[in-house]
């Protein structure tokens, strides 16, 4: 996948296959993978559209992590740390 910003609310993505070069039509099943790709996009695109429509919601309020998102928060922590930007709890 390629995600291209366009601005704030819009983004383009490009999905590109790969497979084995030696691999023969026989052996790659094009028709299965476009239906995989396609339900779970399809799916994909719902979910991040709630989201952004929840984050732009007059009631969305930030607010802590929950203890689900442990790992969230150290990519987050991390992420800072490599600009210097990392702030002390």
């Amino acid at each position: 996948f390629q995600f291209t910003p366009r601005g704030a609310l819009e983004t383009d993505v490009e999905m590109i296959w790969l497979v084995d070069g030696r691999a023969t039509e026989a052996e790659v099943d094009i028709e299965k993978m476009i239906w995989g790709y396609h339900a779970t996009t399809t799916q994909d695109k719902v979910i991040t559209e709630n989201n952004q429509a929840g984050i732009m919601s007059s009631r969305y309020r930030p607010g802590r992590y929950s203890e689900q998102e442990g790992s969230v928060l150290n990519f987050q922590k991390w992420y800072l740390n490599q600009f210097g930007l990392a702030r002390a709890e």
